[in-house]
């Protein structure tokens, strides 16, 4: 069977595989921002946190409307309002300022005989003074209030607002109302996420497709080296929709990435089949295969390995990213490596010209020049090294609570306000453990509890009238929320927090736990952030203990973390000097970069290796080599600058730091690999340890 008609039903084949990959995941592809996942992990403040959920639900789950009015609230209106909601289908429960009641009293104070007869300005200041919770729900001014609305745990967040929809749309018009909970915020991240899969990736790919018909001005190297591009994306959607994996705001990265680091990898494999000398195209590109797949395999490692070192982390969500990451990392190798062949065999012939732009050869005086002063510029760079680890102990790790929230939301401005008008809206959670005695020593302890927590004791109702958030549904004890600033700082948050934990000792109430969202984001963020810098230190080590033993030459390992850790190095010593903190984001695209970074300096060992076999003076092994590299290398590298720069158009910030801050790096690293790295090799060659 002819060797052509083999690869025709070969690419045939992948090709239909990739198209119902494509169909597949577009039609099952879903998303989930729950910000709560992505600190699930087996931390004890993530324990308590949970624990806490399962006794009294997830409060992550309420919807919180912010209802305000001109005028003192027009009580009679907003009753209406609530009523409609409770009978609104999914909605379980809603809690509202008539659902304070008169001490030991089931009954509304509202509605109670001390209210009744008050004006409504006159009810609410009065309610203000005598309920504990009163200050956390209405205004002082009277003029806002919070309506928190329980959902059914049946629905799913995207269907909250379709399913509220109706019955606001009865509310009286002089109610103004906005929605300021967490799942308003998923939605809108969802949604950012959709937008940056529409526009973002495809941006990306029309620029790697671009940017190789600029570079190779042939209409055949779009297709054979991107191709193999859109191919490995469909198959990577497919696999996330068969596996039923959603895409959160961490794995929204991914399809970047792939895309970026798949275009470099079959540019470098196009390039090498295009300067092979056979003119028999078959055995060019066996040839090419031979020389260049042992450098793209190491490159893909080396990134796999950035996303594996994830995994020792404690913390689900890093993993996820970890193993999607990682196996879509293979995944676009395996297709690069089939496809790419496959389709230079059937599309070029003897009569293409095979040579790629030589555009790039101006950009080799200044590394040439370099090389007289190896022993200088090798010296000013170990210098560099260490002055940039000698910064480090300037860094400031921390996190950003509000990275996810997509830049054209109001979420904050309209946070701002109802912080403005009703200080105090958040919440921490504050259980207090039942006695297992009696009732009534229950309820001295929950009396004893709130006293010092909110100056002043409550008694709640029969357990089967008290609101289910406040009452545990297998009767261990009671929840009490805290009214604390929706908008606080991490500082700000471990403050509140001792402060809590202080009245709580003071009251006697030391098996009292003190929980929430913010309490575990600020908790768990700071040592996930940790766990990501530990993981970079990891992958450095095993990244330069691989090179070494590859090479059989600790040195040739040694000198690798010079282009490799200064731009990471050098991006975190500059965000310690600009007062810039280290957030989880920047810590992944850090790592992430890092395994980036490494793979133009293992091209370069490639091609220094390979020179070396045939003997030549160490000068012209590394100016050949260089020679060789600097087209696909400036390619691939403005390929990867341009491609992470598109994230500064995604609606997320913490996408657009992400990409920002790759690009970044790479830009140093292109540097570095040029610049340094070569008077670096010069030096061991002419040494005899390489």
């Amino acid at each position: 069977m002819p060797r052509v008609f083999i690869d025709r039903i070969a690419f045939a084949a992948c090709a239909v595989l990739a198209l119902a990959a494509l169909f597949f995941g577009v039609a099952r592809l879903e998303f989930d921002a729950d910000l709560t996942r992505s600190l699930e992990s087996s931390a004890e403040s993530y324990t308590r946190f949970a624990e806490h959920r399962a006794r009294f639900g997830d409060d992550t789950r309420d919807v919180v409307l912010a209802v305000r009015s001109q005028d003192v609230l027009p009580l009679a209106a907003l009753e209406d309002m609530l009523i409609e909601l409770q009978l609104a289908r999914g909605v379980e429960d809603v809690f509202s300022l008539f659902s304070l009641t008169a001490e030991g009293s089931p009954q509304s104070f509202l509605k109670s005989e001390r209210a009744a007869g008050l004006a409504p300005a006159e009810q609410l200041a009065l309610m203000r003074e005598t309920l504990p919770f009163a200050s956390g729900l209405v205004s002082e001014d009277a003029r806002m209030t919070l309506v928190i609305i329980q959902m059914d745990d049946a629905l799913a967040p995207p269907e909250f607002g379709p399913v509220l929809s109706e019955p606001l749309a009865l509310a009286d018009p002089a109610l103004g109302i906005t929605r300021v909970g967490t799942p308003r915020l998923e939605e809108e991240i969802n949604a950012a996420l959709l937008r940056d899969q529409l526009t973002i990736t495809p941006l990306a790919v029309v620029l790697g497709l671009a940017l190789i018909f600029v570079i190779f001005r042939s209409w055949r190297a779009v297709v054979i080296s991107g191709l193999p591009i859109l191919m490995a994306l469909a198959l990577g959607l497919g696999a996330l929709a068969v596996t039923g994996t959603a895409l959160s705001p961490l794995l929204s990265l991914i399809p970047v990435i792939l895309i970026v680091l798949g275009f470099a990898d079959s540019i470098h494999y196009f390039h090498a089949i295009c300067h092979r000398p056979e003119a028999d195209i078959p055995a060019a590109v066996a040839a090419a295969r031979r020389e260049i797949l042992p450098a793209i395999v190491s490159t893909t490692l080396t990134t796999v390995l950035a996303f594996l070192v994830m995994l020792w982390i404690d913390s689900e969500a890093l993993r996820e990213l970890a193993i999607v990451g990682a196996l879509g990392m293979i995944l676009t190798l395996i297709v690069v490596a089939t496809v790419v062949p496959l389709l230079a065999r059937l599309l070029l012939t003897r009569q293409v010209t095979l040579q790629s732009s030589q555009r790039f050869r101006s950009f080799l005086g200044l590394p040439v020049r370099l090389l007289r002063h190896a022993g200088a510029v090798s010296a000013a760079a170990l210098v560099l090294l260490a002055l940039l680890i000698a910064a480090q102990p300037r860094v400031v790790t921390g996190y950003d609570p509000f990275e996810h929230v997509p830049r054209a939301s109001s979420l904050l401005e309209d946070l701002a306000v109802l912080e403005a008008e009703l200080p105090g809206s958040g919440r921490h959670n504050v259980f207090v453990p039942a006695t297992g005695e009696s009732s009534e020593a229950d309820a001295a302890r929950l009396a004893r509890a709130t006293d010092a927590l909110l100056g002043a004791p409550v008694t709640l109702p029969d357990e089967a009238d008290a609101p289910a958030r406040l009452v545990a549904a297998d009767g261990s004890g009671y929840s009490i929320p805290v009214p604390t600033s929706i908008l606080n700082e991490p500082g700000e948050i471990e403050a509140d927090v001792a402060r809590l934990r202080a009245r709580l000792d003071a009251a006697g109430l030391e098996d009292a736990d003190v929980t929430g969202y913010a309490i575990l984001a600020a908790e768990q963020l700071p040592v996930l952030v940790d766990g990501l810098r530990t993981a970079f230190y990891i992958a450095i080590a095993l990244m330069t203990l691989g090179i070494a033993l590859a090479l059989r030459s600790a040195w040739a390992g040694l000198v690798t973390l010079v282009p490799n850790l200064l731009p990471i190095l050098g991006i975190e010593a500059w965000m310690a000097l600009t007062g810039q903190t280290v957030t989880i984001t920047a810590s992944i695209a850090l790592l992430v970069a890092f395994g980036i970074a490494v793979d133009n300096t293992i091209h370069v060992i490639n091609r220094v290796r390979l020179k070396r076999r045939e003997g030549t003076a160490p000068e012209a092994v590394i100016e050949q080599s260089l020679a060789a590299l600097i087209s696909p290398i400036m390619t691939t590298s403005l390929l990867l600058i341009a491609g992470f720069a598109l994230t500064a158009f995604s609606a997320l910030p913490a996408v657009g730091l992400f990409g920002a801050l790759t690009a970044q790096a790479i830009v140093i690293a292109l540097l570095a690999d040029l610049l340094l790295f070569p008077a670096l090799l010069i030096v061991l060659l002419r040494k005899d340890r390489f």
